[in-house]
């Protein structure tokens, strides 16, 4: 694979089961914590027997060290901010482990993280990342209305979405894709 090409690489270990989310954004930010805002809400909607299922992490941003424990993961859901939809907007995308000339800084990307656990550690989770369009990222913990309408909704269709890949990792079935299911 080439620098900067898409392509898809292993899949996850044999076995592997469960499903990662992870909501990242800096939440002294406004609009900006929609992704940590989503995962909060989505745990506590999420029944406790699914706890050995379904793995929630926030973080300010995305780190190298997250790539181990996706490695584990069947699949992963990346929450994030973004100023490119509407406010409330929301956009779900499949992505896939690519390599980019970058160096680790400070930003890595949802592609970048799936080929570094890839390539540190063998396995691949099929991955989406979700969008929510901001209004305002100003200093502050509150959201917008626009964007708090779009945190109860989104954390409302993942908790419906971790429900079926639950119930297909127990029967042993193949993933159904998402993208565009918000």
């Amino acid at each position: 694979m080439s620098f900067g090409e898409a392509e898809q690489l292993h899949p996850p270990t044999a076995g592997a089961s469960g499903t990662l989310v992870i909501g990242y954004g800096n939440p002294l930010r406004g609009d900006d914590g929609a992704g940590p805002a989503v995962v909060q809400r989505l745990e506590e909607m999420l029944p406790t027997q699914w706890a050995s299922n379904v793995s929630c992490v926030v973080s300010m941003q995305l780190t190298p060290e997250m790539s181990e424990t996706m490695s584990h993961v069947r699949r992963v859901v990346f929450i994030d901010a973004t100023v490119n939809l509407l406010p409330g907007e929301v956009m779900v995308n499949r992505v896939w482990a690519r390599q980019e000339r970058q160096s680790l800084g400070h930003h890595m990307g949802p592609e970048q993280l799936l080929a570094m656990s890839q390539e540190t550690f063998g396995a691949c989770p099929e991955a989406w990342v979700v969008s929510i369009g901001v209004e305002k990222m100003d200093m502050g913990e509150v959201l917008s209305p626009d964007v708090t309408s779009a945190v109860e909704r989104l954390a409302g269709h993942l908790r419906y979405w971790i429900g079926r890949w639950t119930e297909q990792d127990v029967a042993g079935e193949v993933s159904v894709d998402v993208a565009g299911a918000v």
